[in-house]
């Protein structure tokens, strides 16, 4: 699935910019964002949040007017798609509840720098589009004055779980449908169930290996990285001291994904054509 949301002039499928992108645009007004550059850097949970109200946005449809105007939902709702597991009767407990609203509160105070196109013209027959940034840009935002709620109510948890509605609205500059993507896989609680066996958890690491693959596309079926690139894109720490720890949590993650089913077979430290060592990764496509 590859949707595009109908939003006249915008083309919307380049969203978290990196220093790297905006530095290489020839725009110089561009370039000048670069130093002050803001990656998109978020917690487990605030991942699993942000990928839920995906799930609800692709309930409502991708249109002009869901982003616009947002939606509403209960914390019910935002624990059922973030996976928290109900009782025999279907409620949440107040753990999971506070969790998923903390989450969700957390979540609407990230800002980050997003890059995207824009369609300019057509010129001999090819598209030309503008490179817009955006600096400083909230992800989402919850609205309070079309909220059940104000702001002291939601950060205290006077709330009624199963009844009191919260309206939030993604950013449209931050469409990205590979948060649909993981949640339509269920990727959370399936890898969740993978890691338990061995007392571990899922970190945010994971889902920034589950984007970056989701970024590779359904039609690669291996890729040669440098590690140590890859980690940069993780966000690992880079420096000489870390290089060893930061080099295993990277190919403890080929690990886990081949055992989610996504890389079917992986090789660290290969010779490479162009000198150095290379790791190489065969994908199954159960995410791209």
């Amino acid at each position: 699935m590859n949707r595009r949301i109908p939003i006249p002039g915008h083309f919307l499928t380049a969203n978290g910019a990196t220093e790297r992108s905006i530095a290489a645009v020839a725009d110089v007004k561009i370039r000048a964002y670069a130093p002050n550059f803001k990656p998109i850097d978020l917690t487990s949970d605030e991942y699993r949040a942000l990928t839920a109200l995906w799930g609800l946005y692709d309930e409502h449809g991708y249109t002009q007017a869901t982003f616009d105007t947002g939606i509403s939902l209960t914390p019910y709702e935002l624990c059922k798609r973030m996976w928290y597991v109900p009782d025999g009767q279907g409620r949440f407990g107040m753990k999971a509840v506070n969790a998923s609203r903390r989450a969700l509160l957390s979540l609407a105070e990230k800002k980050s720098t997003i890059y995207f196109t824009r369609f300019k013209r057509k010129q001999q027959g090819k598209n030309l589009y503008d490179a817009v940034v955006v600096p400083n840009c909230p992800l989402i935002q919850i609205v309070y004055e079309l909220s059940d709620v104000t702001k002291v109510e939601l950060e205290s948890g006077q709330l009624i779980p199963n009844k009191t509605r919260i309206h939030v609205r993604i950013q449209p500059f931050f469409y990205c449908n590979n948060y649909f993507k993981l949640f339509e896989a269920q990727f959370y609680p399936r890898l969740k169930a993978i890691l338990k066996k061995s007392d571990r958890r899922v970190s945010k690491f994971h889902w920034r290996f589950a984007l970056w693959r989701l970024q590779q596309g359904s039609h690669r079926k291996s890729a040669e990285i440098s590690v140590d690139k890859l980690a940069l894109t993780l966000k690992l720490p880079s420096d000489l001291a870390h290089r060893t720890r930061t080099r295993n949590i990277v190919r403890q993650l080929y690990e886990d994904f081949r055992k989610f089913g996504d890389i079917s077979s992986y090789q660290i430290d290969v010779a490479a054509k162009s000198g150095g060592t290379k790791d190489v990764l065969m994908f199954a496509g159960q995410l791209g």
